[in-house]
């Protein structure tokens, strides 16, 4: 079963992003690595294993644009399945693997599993309660399958204040198409966390320069005003056993 991973890429520091190379490139299931740069190539991936697609601009979209460029590119190559994975984080070995898995023994298009939120030096912080399954799933721990490809266009067809929660809007495109998921409690996805509120909710600091969440309040005013479904279990962490 062919399966490409598609990391877009903005101006992240370039020991991250080999980081998150190297992680999909150690999968236990053969893998294709799909980069996009949103307008800030970084030379080095040229002579990587992965595939890089050079976008000319920078979209500033969350990533959207050139996921859905990615996507497209996938599904001209006949990949089976596509999986993403953000460009500060990394995938446990047999993440590729896991979903596969679960895609053969029951044939849905939809796979997803959970993920471990880590600290910006990459140490455990907690695990991740949000993405269940149900409400919510985050894109680092998805992966589609047969029909379910045709529904990745909506990356960049979304409307414009969407982009914000992209996540979420994408997990709503594909459970409102009726496609039967499958999802695994096994945390296959490793999620460097720089929202503050991650820190917050188990007592921490959170580090210097810690992205506030303001720019989410515009997008989730909309969504809620367009009569989206509520958000359950938003940013709910438990510490390490």
């Amino acid at each position: 079963m062919k399966v490409a991973v598609i990391t877009p890429y903005f101006d992240e520091d370039e020991d991250l992003l080999r980081a998150c190379h190297d992680s999909v490139i150690g999968q236990t299931h053969p893998v294709t690595h799909i980069m996009v740069a949103d307008g800030h190539p970084q030379a080095w991936i040229n002579a990587s294993a992965a595939q890089h697609i050079v976008l000319p601009v920078s979209h500033r979209n969350y990533g959207d644009t050139p996921r859905a460029v990615a996507s497209l590119a996938a599904i001209g190559q006949g990949f089976d399945g596509v999986a993403y994975l953000d460009a500060d984080n990394w995938y446990q070995p047999n993440h590729i693997e896991t979903v596969v898995e679960m895609h053969r023994a029951t044939g849905a298009a939809i796979c997803s599993t959970n993920r471990s939120i880590h600290r910006l030096d990459g140490s455990l912080l907690g695990y991740c309660e949000a993405s269940e399954g149900e409400d919510f799933v985050d894109t680092n721990c998805l992966a589609v399958f047969g029909e379910a490809l045709e529904l990745l266009p909506q990356w960049a067809l979304m409307p414009e204040w969407a982009h914000a929660l992209g996540d979420r809007m994408m997990w709503h495109i594909l459970r409102q198409s009726q496609l039967k998921r499958v999802h695994s409690q096994a945390r296959t996805v490793c999620y460097r966390s720089s929202y503050g509120f991650h820190y917050r909710k188990l007592g921490e600091d959170p580090p210097p320069g810690s992205a506030p969440a303001d720019h989410f309040n515009e997008a989730i005013r909309c969504w809620y005003q367009k009569g989206f479904p509520p958000f359950r279990n938003t940013g709910v962490i438990r510490p390490p056993d």
